[in-house]
């Protein structure tokens, strides 16, 4: 007879379970690109990387590989002791020699020193909120900015913040204009903030009926897709 679901019962039945090693693998040496920071004085470019998993360095002006091949990275932080999952915004902090890491799906912002590569600790960490994706810093303002999807908003946070440190403010709601945003930069000469919006808009609300945090839930509201935008604010806001 077959064991009732979730029981238990398959951890003492004659097969096999548990943590169990692949026999075999494939997956693609090559990196996909999603976001690019740049240190001018530094002379480094850094690439964040979705395919592996992993933060990548360049000089400035590196060109192709011999003969049309590869161009060889400086540093390529790459791990499972590097906290990074599906890594997604960048941004340096040219002050301290320091690259801002964000991950999408759970995870924070990774924070890691210009020079270390391979299967590297962070520096630090800090947590985000989910669908977080891109990052800015500003050694003037001693600030963090951070672009959150499905909050339709951004937090902040200090530039020495760690592990569960709260957000300081955020800047989100229907006055905003922000919808799905994701770049985000810092103008500091200018002392202003420039969000680059997806557009797709929809309320952030529990995934069942059943959540215990909302009992009693306000109407659905459906979704809607707007036009992308490109949204300025003061930095302060």
């Amino acid at each position: 007879d077959e064991p009732p679901r979730n029981s238990g019962a398959w951890l003492t039945a004659p097969v096999e379970g548990g943590d169990i090693m692949p026999a075999r693998g494939v997956f693609d040496p090559y990196p996909t690109f999603d976001a690019v920071a740049v240190d001018a004085e530094a002379g480094r470019a850094f690439f964040t990387d979705a395919t592996l998993s992993s933060l990548l360095s360049y000089d400035v002006t590196a060109t192709e590989g011999r003969g049309g091949g590869i161009t060889e990275h400086k540093t390529r932080v790459l791990g499972p002791d590097t906290g990074i999952g599906f890594i997604a915004g960048a941004d340096v902090d040219s002050e301290r020699k320091e690259v801002y890491a964000v991950n999408n799906d759970g995870g924070g912002i990774v924070v890691f020193g210009y020079d270390q590569t391979g299967a590297a600790r962070p520096v630090r960490h800090f947590e985000t909120p989910h669908q977080s994706w891109a990052v800015s810093v500003s050694p003037p303002r001693n600030e963090v900015a951070v672009t959150v999807q499905q909050l339709h908003g951004l937090v902040f946070y200090t530039r020495d913040a760690r592990d569960m440190d709260p957000p300081t403010r955020s800047l989100r709601g229907e006055a905003t204009g922000l919808a799905d945003p994701h770049g985000v930069d810092y103008d500091d000469s200018r002392k202003e903030l420039v969000v680059a919006n997806h557009g797709n808009w929809t309320q952030l609300r529990p995934y069942s009926p059943y959540d215990p945090l909302s009992k009693t839930p306000a109407a659905y509201e459906p979704g809607r897709f707007e036009p992308p935008s490109i949204r300025i604010y003061p930095a302060s806001a």
